[in-house]
């Protein structure tokens, strides 16, 4: 094996995502050891997806180039990445050039794949049944088939890996990592909620972190704090994303504010672009709520959750399959009896923020970017040792 591991990158990159910034942030941490070059693919999948076949065909010649000079690729998946034959391209040429293929897998595929279901010999029946049959056959082409042929699939919790079993996925090919927790610096300084909500000593601060959609359950911290007394007030930290599609659900959680009489104690930041300015505002809380949707947050792991352990922050979250996996070792987040906003409330109210806090802090430490990316050469070098 090389003294030098040179691993080129698929990935989103120099864009709003979060799949961009965590990726990043691996590549930022590996900087540390001297024996990994990273280099990432200059086009975006989030760019090569809106080509036409000819000038994707023109990329793939630039991503040949690119392929011969390292020794493994490294692809983020997202099912929104992908449109047509950009996996299977870029990894059956990678192997062709005897070179494995490491993904990692941020939403399991299980979430948006449908088989076909035969209902009957009706007419509208079978044209139902081919519609199905031919979108079942493209998101296999697309994601399924392809994803099967790389040598190593890194998912972050074990219920993507069952799934993905479940699917046909040889188990062995599968490793989990923990989602790592960014660096927060703390040398920089935010008063903004403080003033937004003209905050007083008694007062407790409540905040939620990320892009506004209505998985994320921010209108249930906005109908806890009813329930709660007036010295709780609620910070939530982002704004809608770019590219959303459901840009009217700012505009329904705002009119549900006004009409309940909350405007002085709800104070919505917007889309923050800095990642300083958004760790300094986190700061400024007192605990973090994550009231998540149960169906969504059962296929995936929560990037902004992290950002709370960054900032060593009580966490109060509702229960799903892949957010119980971070407690597996120590409960180090408190989860709600039942997913509604009277229970989120009762938490509010009964959780002991400073146990939550250090539990918070012993996460972050050891579950950092530097050290999930010392496993992740690791792996590197024990997938380079099998070819």
């Amino acid at each position: 094996m090389k003294d030098k591991i040179k691993v080129l990158h698929l990935t989103t990159h120099n864009e709003v995502c979060g799949i961009a910034r965590y990726q990043e942030q691996f590549i930022e941490a590996m900087k540390a050891n001297k024996n990994v070059e990273n280099v990432i693919f200059n086009f975006s999948p989030n760019k090569t997806k809106l080509m036409t076949s000819t000038q994707y065909d023109e990329v793939l010649v630039d991503f040949k180039n690119n392929i011969l000079d390292a020794d493994i690729l490294h692809i983020q998946h997202e099912l929104s990445f992908y449109q047509h034959k950009e996996l299977e391209s870029v990894i059956n040429l990678t192997h062709s050039l005897n070179k494995p293929v490491v993904v990692t897998i941020h939403t399991d595929p299980s979430i948006l794949y449908k088989k076909a279901q035969f209902e009957g010999y009706l007419p509208k029946h079978l044209m139902s049944y081919r519609r199905h049959l031919k979108d079942q056959r493209h998101f296999e082409d697309v994601h399924l088939n392809p994803l099967k042929n790389a040598d190593l699939i890194i998912v972050h919790h074990s219920v993507t890996k069952d799934n993905l079993v479940k699917l046909g996925f040889n188990v062995q090919k599968i490793q989990i990592i923990r989602h790592p927790v960014p660096k927060s610096n703390p040398a920089f300084k935010s008063m903004k909620l403080s003033e937004e909500l003209n905050i007083k000593n008694d007062d407790i601060l409540l905040c939620t972190v990320g892009f506004i959609s209505r998985t994320k359950g921010i209108d249930h911290a906005i109908k806890a704090l009813r329930l709660l007394p007036n010295n709780y007030k609620l910070a939530v930290i982002g704004g809608v994303h770019p590219n959303s599609d459901d840009r009217g659900f700012l505009d329904e959680i705002t009119d549900y504010t006004i009409a309940n009489g909350l405007l002085d104690r709800v104070y919505i930041t917007g889309y923050l672009e800095d990642d300083n300015e958004l760790n300094a505002m986190i700061r400024e809380a007192n605990i973090c709520i994550y009231p998540y949707n149960h169906d969504y947050y059962s296929y995936m792991a929560s990037g902004a959750l992290n950002d709370s352990f960054a900032n060593y922050k009580s966490i109060i979250t509702y229960s799903t399959p892949t957010l119980q996996e971070i407690n597996t070792e120590k409960e180090v987040i408190r989860f709600c009896q039942s997913p509604n906003y009277y229970e989120l409330a009762r938490e509010i109210k009964n959780l002991d923020t400073d146990k939550y806090a250090l539990l918070s802090r012993e996460y972050a430490n050891k579950y950092s970017y530097d050290k999930e990316a010392i496993k992740l050469v690791d792996i590197y070098k024990q997938l380079l040792k099998k070819r």
